[in-house]
């Protein structure tokens, strides 16, 4: 663990990715309008990890692959490396229902501040589309922006 001499005043953690499973409700309910599918999700796990690594880190007790897998008890201490965690989703991606359940799994350890904010009308990685398409601000766009702002002036 890389040392630090205070916390971080901030995590953002945009749609994150946080298993490699897409048996989720939400992964069936959203693979139509979602650009995250099952397939896709298969597809850049496999490149980004390499076959097994998922199950190799979690035998080891790391998580840092699949974060959804890791016991509460992992989330403790989260306090000593960072003060606030802000967690985007979309409403209409897939991997919303895991992300939804990892955010009640860390709160759930206390000591750091959590905020999650679902955009109703959003899919995988809203800001990113924001910025990279030219479109205005979503929903989650401008709470992320808010929680920055907050975090830089505290």
């Amino acid at each position: 663990m890389l040392p630090l001499s205070e916390p971080l005043a901030s995590a953002i953690l945009i749609s994150p990715w946080v298993t490699m499973a897409t048996d989720s409700d939400s992964f069936t309910k959203n693979q139509d309008v979602d650009i995250v599918t099952a397939k896709i999700a298969k597809y850049w796990g496999d490149l980004a990890m390499g076959l097994g690594t998922t199950q190799n880190e979690a035998a080891c007790g790391r998580y840092h692959a699949e974060a959804l897998l890791a016991p509460e008890d992992w989330w403790k201490g989260l306090e000593g490396a960072v003060k606030f965690v802000g967690i985007t989703a979309g409403r209409h991606e897939t991997l919303v229902d895991h992300i939804l359940e990892l955010d009640k799994k860390i709160r759930a350890q206390g000591g750091t501040r959590f905020e999650l904010f679902v955009g109703e009308k959003e899919v995988h990685d809203g800001p990113c589309l924001d910025f990279s398409t030219g479109r205005p601000a979503s929903e989650v766009t401008l709470t992320m922006a808010r929680w920055l702002g907050e975090c830089f002036t505290s």
